[in-house]
């Protein structure tokens, strides 16, 4: 018994001495990812090579003084955290964009345990909502109805840092990566992120969220250029305009920075390379079909020739999400005066043919358009709309005038957006194969 006891305290204390952040090597990921929620084992880890691209993300400047201040961050926390990433232009720097609150997105396992630890520990973080309990604001956070499952604390300092945390359930997250459900969470995960606590699991998916942007990209530059290739700025352009394609404060003039995406990829360029380059480069046979090429001109800039079979891009959108890829083909098939079978086959139709059929559609893009604001819009209105709830009136209120202020500075701005000439030639010198036919302070959060 002696024995037994000693033992057991020698493997408490080993474990205990393990940093918070402590995760399974990449290496071993695919022994490891659970399979919840149907999600499947994935071959791809089998293959060394195809997990650098996962690697790339994961390590972005993960060394850097910024990037470990960031971590501590979340040690203030005594709810258990799973999975943390840090996002927007306290992070990283984007032009003309001087925002300094850090925003944050907290991944939990039990959203109701999570909150009622957090109320204990930081009820001045809540709302009136915290008075309700953390059954009531778990409940707001995660309903079908509300959203995209995030919660929002903004306006809340911590070490004297002024921060914005969402905390999220791990499955709503995981969901939102693999099936594009609001692309709310997904497509803010598209831009540049600092991961501050790993997950396997959510890394997996966001290896498959990643991966579904590109595709959508390629596709949508097969449709709108039929001949040039897509040159590496437009590529990043593309990808981290996804997810304001549907957003609303991008339809009004005032509630966000027209040149945003520009803004952003300017200044970040080199960290959306640091993503999405080497997935095109490794991954080009087993997931793009072959359709894509990465390729550097003399003068040093890069473009990417895309392959405009029809039968090859049909296999792109046979990849897609399967919900996404439903409104895809309902967009087609309404236009086509088919809306009765587009309401019966939506979201069983599986045709190889009706896959080439809306793959060499010269209206895909508008498809892809349409499925992307059907997705987007209405849980990135609500989950504005609930931030009136779950921040409270005050601040809901500061954070929306500081928005209006800054889309205002933007809009009157007769500063044209940035750009960089090396790339904004490249479609010029390309010429495509013959077989080709994507410090930390105080202040207000930048999203």
């Amino acid at each position: 018994m002696t024995t037994l006891l000693r033992t057991t305290t020698r493997c408490a204390s080993l474990l205990h001495s393990c940093p918070p952040s402590y995760t399974i090597p990449l290496s071993r990921l695919a022994a490891v990812a659970p399979r919840r929620r149907g999600l499947q084992s994935t071959t791809w880890l089998d293959d060394p090579a195809t997990a650098i691209p996962l690697k790339q993300q994961v390590e972005l400047h993960a060394e850097s003084p910024r990037a470990r201040a960031l971590v501590k961050l979340i040690k203030d926390f005594k709810a258990p955290i799973r999975f943390a990433f840090a996002y927007g232009s306290a992070v990283f720097p984007q032009e003309g964009n001087s925002g300094s609150m850090v925003d944050l997105i907290l991944g939990v396992t039990h959203p109701t345990h999570w909150h009622s630890i957090n109320l204990h520990q930081n009820r001045h973080h809540y709302s009136f909502l915290g008075s309700l309990g953390s059954s009531t604001v778990a409940a707001l956070q995660d309903a079908a109805w509300a959203g995209a499952g995030v919660s929002y604390n903004p306006y809340v300092e911590i070490d004297g840092v002024m921060v914005k945390y969402g905390v999220v359930g791990i499955d709503r997250l995981c969901s939102d990566l693999t099936e594009w459900d609001t692309l709310y969470l997904a497509g803010r995960m598209h831009k540049p992120i600092q991961v501050l606590r790993h997950d396997s699991r959510v890394l997996l998916c966001q290896r498959t969220n990643l991966v579904n942007a590109l595709r959508v990209v390629f596709l949508m530059h097969a449709t709108t250029d039929p001949t040039a290739p897509l040159t590496e700025d437009e590529l990043y352009r593309r990808v981290a305009g996804l997810s304001y394609l549907g957003d609303f404060r991008m339809r009004f003039k005032y509630l966000e920075n027209p040149h945003k995406v520009a803004n952003m990829v300017a200044k970040q360029h080199e960290f959306f390379e640091h993503i999405y380059r080497p997935m095109v480069e490794e991954l080009k046979d087993r997931e793009f079909a072959g359709a894509v090429e990465w390729r550097t001109l003399p003068d040093g800039s890069s473009v990417v020739d895309v392959d405009r079979n029809p039968k090859v891009l049909a296999q792109l959108v046979g990849q897609l999400p399967k919900a996404f890829l439903a409104k895809v083909r309902a967009a087609h098939k309404a236009r086509s005066g088919d809306a009765a079978a587009a309401a019966a086959k939506v979201g069983t139709d599986s045709d190889p043919k009706g896959l080439v059929e809306l793959a060499q559609s010269p209206y895909l893009d508008t498809y892809l358009r349409s499925a992307l604001y059907d997705t987007i819009a209405r849980p990135a209105l609500v989950q504005s709309a609930k931030g009136f709830l779950t921040a409270g009136f005050s601040k809901s209120v500061n954070y929306a005038t500081s928005k209006l202020k800054k889309g205002y500075a933007a809009s009157s701005s007769t500063n044209a957006p940035p750009s960089r000439p090396a790339a904004s030639d490249a479609a010029a010198q390309a010429t495509p194969k013959a077989t080709d036919a994507g410090g930390v302070k105080n202040g207000r959060s930048s999203e």
